[in-house]
């Protein structure tokens, strides 16, 4: 029986010649050479929580305090969810950086949820409203680096105009996910675009859990004002918002 939600990832589909698809696990790390760094601190360990408490706190939040979010909770959140939390870190004289000798180069480079193809499409943006340190604005977040890379060039007003619901305005930040699929459909085609969207929902299961246990409030979003957003964060070739959250401290905390 045809279903044509189904149906559409089945068109173009991958290449037969497996010379031609991209070495499994092949990473491409998109940075902003040209952009100033925001080291985060670097990510300490989550408070013993158990499996069972983060997923009964875990729930959607829609009214938030008019409160900050630190470098540190921000860096935390970011890191333990989408993070290389399996690779080492050592300390460099600005911050932190991914070590580079590690023996089993691939098991750093992991994440904390599944991709097809060990591929990695997603991209993680922080259009950050609130912050101790007054430095609010559009970021991209460089995994090997564990830093915020400022965009000025991108809009956080118009990034906030985008959203469709006024208490996600009231957040602290919005984490914006992009799927930035090149390697991903030369591989896989059409059904590339589907892997993706799974795997947005994996990472966004990280963030409620992540943020349940930090104190978090997390609100899923499903959409935006596409014009306006297309002024916020311009996308590139092959690149689509999928997924984007408001995350704040809920109304009440502290």
């Amino acid at each position: 029986m045809s279903d044509p939600f189904f149906d559409f990832f089945n068109e173009n589909p991958p290449a037969t010649d497996f010379s031609q698809w991209p070495l499994w696990g092949k990473l491409d790390f998109k940075t902003y050479p040209y952009s100033e760094r925001i080291r985060l601190p670097e990510p300490g360990n989550l408070d013993p929580v158990t499996l069972k408490t983060a997923f009964i706190k875990r729930k959607t939040t829609r009214e938030f305090a008019d409160r900050p979010i630190s470098k540190a909770t921000l860096g935390m959140l970011l890191f333990w969810s989408g993070g290389l939390i399996h690779g080492l870190f050592s300390k460099s004289g600005d911050g932190m950086a991914l070590e580079k000798t590690m023996s089993d180069k691939k098991e750093a480079l992991r994440r904390p949820y599944p991709s097809g193809g060990a591929l990695f499409p997603l991209e993680i943006y922080v259009a950050l409203f609130k912050d101790e340190s007054g430095e609010n604005g559009v970021f991209h977040y460089n995994l090997k680096e564990h830093s915020l890379e400022n965009l000025p060039e991108f809009s956080l007003e118009f990034a906030k105009k985008s959203l469709y619901y006024d208490f996600a305005r009231d957040a602290g930040a919005i984490i914006f996910l992009y799927f930035s699929g090149k390697n991903t459909l030369n591989k896989y085609g059409a059904f590339g675009y589907k892997l993706g969207l799974i795997e947005a929902g994996h990472l966004g299961q990280n963030f409620y859990l992540v943020a349940a246990a930090l104190g978090l409030g997390v609100s899923a979003l499903g959409g935006v004002e596409p014009e306006l957003f297309k002024q916020a964060i311009p996308m590139e070739e092959n690149e689509s918002l999928v997924y984007h959250l408001a995350v704040g401290w809920p109304l009440g905390c502290g």
